[in-house]
This record gives structure tokens, sequence and C-alpha cells, in this order.
């Protein structure tokens, strides 16, 4: 059987944990990069490793994810999904 609803649910779990941390430590009010670096480089190698898993159920986002997380230096991107 294929359970796209579970995995979806397991990768947004991770997303969340994700989010969590960055709330918690906020890398963005930090001043030093080797620390900043130790914050953000795990969570982006997470992201990249969801939007791998999640390519079957949403290439075109998956996509951008990957484009977003692994360019020489994130940056702010345009929202991946509209708000309604």
């Amino acid at each position: 059987q294929f359970r796209t609803d579970e995995a979806a649910k397991v990768l947004l779990e991770v997303f969340r944990s994700c989010d969590e941390i960055l709330t918690a430590k906020q890398p963005w009010k930090r001043t030093d990069a080797a620390e900043i670096k130790n914050i953000v480089e795990p969570i982006a190698q997470d992201i990249v490793a969801c939007a791998k898993l999640l390519s079957p159920i949403m290439p075109e986002t998956s996509e951008k994810i990957i484009k977003i997380f692994t360019a020489a230096e994130i940056k702010k991107s345009e929202p991946l999904f509209p708000r309604i």
C-alpha cells in the first residue's frame, strides 16, 4: 500500500521540529558565524533530506526547497504555497 498521507505526516513532523529548533536558538540574533553555521547547517541538511523524500508527492515544491537549501547562501525566498 502507498500511504502518502502517513509519509507526509512524518515529513511534516520533521519540518516542525526544524522550525522549533530555529525558533528556540534564534540564529538570526547571533553574530558568531561558526555558531550560526552549527545551528543552521544540520537543519538545512534535514530539510533537504525531507524535500528529497517529498519529491514523489510534490515534485515541484521539493525541487524549490532543495534549490533554496543547497545554495551557497540560504536567503529568504518566495512562499512555497499561497496564503488562503
